[in-house]
């Protein structure tokens, strides 16, 4: 890779990374969010490649960006290493991070090399003025000048070896980052954070996961659980990609979309052996039964309350809130208890054995389940691959 993204680029993907924030960063730095912003985009632009995600909450490294921060982070140790060198050899460097640049190492090999700034500057085909004021800038950042001279010729001082040294390190990081990057275009990157609200299709996600981890080891991964309107204010932020789970129809946020994926049916559940409920022919015969439903807030708890109000009873008084799909069937075939959960036709072809759906049917029991994302999200090819796999899933074939 040429050194057309510059050292200073370095140093702002490390302080960026660092300090997850890019005021934090431009603080440290002594440079303005906006400006320190340009720069990072046009490092990004240089790189090809999506470093850091911008939230509310601040930056964070993309999977390809990660990796990248790495060597980001190996050539400023390798710059604080030389400034020390400087330091301990009476030199007094001033933020070498900050002012070197790869022209700089180019004017030292050549008058190094050549002996004088006029052969130096043939042998670079640039001016001698210009490889004069290099020289000068390269005098004030480490705070005096790189060579002396000596019957005519400029001789290195023991600070050139110092940099020249450093040249090398940097340069073997630059080709390790092109490596880096040339692996990473080879393959699907980005990222995938989904968050799940109560008693979602989390077992599909799973297995989506472990096959995008097996195929593409460059995705990075996150799932999590949470009531709708924390994962909600999470999207919007950008904190998160997706949402699976009931969708709203339309989302309650003018900025978020959303995509039907399948539909479910609210079913009411029960051993298959239960003494009261596969003889019961209404709710009303089990009201006094012990029930496992969603938490208050959910859809489930929702419908529940709908229907027993509708019978014209009373809500139970035994009931036992549980928020997750497989331990709801574990906790009715463990007991007497009646469940209410939702089933896609899938999830009915792999229900846990010695349990039944009870045979009642009502117009309100379908709930479409999808993902919602915002509406100016660009995909990248992990996240396009991510609904691709749910998409064969979960729809129905023919849609």
């Amino acid at each position: 890779m040429s050194p057309s993204i510059t050292i200073r680029h370095i140093r702002m993907i490390s302080a960026v990374a660092d300090a997850t924030s890019l005021a934090e960063a431009g603080t440290r730095l002594a440079i303005s969010q906006s400006s320190l912003s340009r720069h990072i985009a046009q490092a990004e632009r240089v790189l090809g490649i999506v470093l850091f995600n911008r939230g509310w909450a601040g930056v964070s490294p993309t999977e390809p960006g990660s990796m990248i921060i790495v060597h980001a982070d190996r050539m400023m140790a390798r710059i604080a290493t030389a400034q020390h060198a400087l330091e301990a050899a009476g030199a007094r460097p001033n933020e070498l991070g900050h002012r070197l640049d790869w022209a700089m190492f180019a004017v030292l090999e050549a008058v190094r090399t050549c002996g004088s700034a006029s052969l130096a500057a043939r042998y670079l085909q640039i001016s001698q003025p210009d490889v004069s004021r290099t020289l000068a800038k390269i005098g004030a950042a480490i705070g005096r000048p790189p060579f002396r001279r000596s019957s005519g010729r400029m001789v290195a001082t023991d600070d050139v070896a110092i940099l020249a040294d450093l040249h090398l390190h940097l340069l073997a990081e630059m080709a390790a980052m092109a490596q880096t990057l040339a692996n990473l275009r080879g393959g699907v990157t980005g990222r995938i954070v989904v968050g799940m609200t109560p008693f979602s299709e989390q077992d599909v996600i799973v297995r989506i996961f472990a096959e995008i981890m097996e195929q593409h080891g460059h995705v990075r991964l996150n799932a999590m659980t949470g009531s709708y309107a924390v994962l909600a204010d999470a999207l919007r932020k950008g904190e998160i990609d997706f949402i699976l789970g009931q969708l709203r129809s339309p989302a309650p946020i003018a900025t978020l979309t959303e995509i039907h994926l399948h539909d479910e049916w609210f079913s009411f559940i029960a051993r298959a052996d239960h003494p009261r409920a596969l003889a019961a022919r209404s709710l009303a015969q089990l009201a006094a039964e012990s029930w496992v439903v969603g938490p208050l807030g959910t859809p489930i708890r929702r419908y529940f309350h709908e229907v027993i109000l509708d019978e014209g009873l009373m809500p139970p008084l035994r009931i036992c809130e549980i928020t997750a799909f497989p331990l709801t069937e574990e906790m009715v075939a463990s007991s007497d208890a009646i469940g209410l959960l939702t089933y896609s036709e899938r999830k009915r072809g792999a229900m846990r054995p010695g349990l039944a759906i009870l045979p009642w049917r009502d117009r309100r029991e379908v709930r479409k389940i999808g993902l919602t994302m915002r509406k100016d999200q660009a995909l990248d090819p992990a996240q396009t691959l991510f609904i691709a796999k749910l998409r064969e899933e979960l729809c129905p074939v023919g849609t």
